[in-house]
């Protein structure tokens, strides 16, 4: 704004009212995104102590640093609106990530959300595809590949998987699969089986 000698005192007070108008407009710009920013630090710091709680180790609290902070902003102000919204936009992001093996990644999901999963006291308990329920989240490793996918289906003997992330393209048209489910009081069981291709990002998957 270019201040311009007044002619008379009324435009004096016309260019000064102007100018204060947009001092308070940038004021209250900077002011709305600084809380905004404060919301969504809050809210890491909430994460971070719900992973503590839960008993994820310091490279486990790293990865979900990296999660929390490629977010938008929006995202991160109302990453605690609602848990479920959350540990979806976490396996998303999971399923894509490169690094660790996708199993380990399963168990960060399941550690945050324990209180929702089948707890067992032996792995010995653990009953196979019987025990693995439809819209479950579930961790493969295919070669030297691992992936996410989650039970779309229950056939007979069989689940249809759904493959998340660009994983699906490495895994071969059959296969031999080793497939990983969460449990509390065990941890990860695992499951050997076969797999093959049946359309886009869907995997047909039966046990030994």
């Amino acid at each position: 704004m270019i201040w311009l000698w007044p002619k008379s005192s009324t435009y004096a007070l016309f260019q000064l009212g102007l100018l204060i108008l947009l001092i308070y407009f940038i004021f209250k710009v900077i002011n709305h995104y600084t809380q905004r920013n404060e919301n969504a630090k809050i809210n890491w710091y909430k994460l971070n102590h719900l992973a503590t709680k839960r008993g994820l180790r310091f490279s486990e609290r790293k990865i979900l640093y990296h999660f929390f902070h490629q977010l938008t902003l929006k995202h991160r102000e109302n990453l605690f609106y609602s848990k479920q919204s959350m540990l979806v936009q976490l396996f998303h992001f999971l399923a894509n990530h490169e690094g660790e093996e996708s199993a380990k990644y399963l168990e960060i999901i399941c550690k945050l959300d324990k209180d929702q999963k089948p707890t067992l006291r032996h792995k010995s308990e653990f009953r196979g595809l019987l025990d693995v329920g439809s819209e479950e989240m579930i961790a493969f490793r295919v070669r030297k590949h691992s992936g996410l996918a989650i039970v779309s289906e229950k056939l007979d003997g069989q689940i249809l998987l759904s493959v998340k992330g660009k994983k699906y393209a490495k895994i071969p048209n059959q296969c031999q699969m080793e497939a990983f489910v969460y449990r509390s009081g065990v941890g990860l069981v695992s499951l050997q089986g076969k797999a093959q291709k049946i359309s886009h990002n869907s995997l047909l998957f039966s046990s030994k």
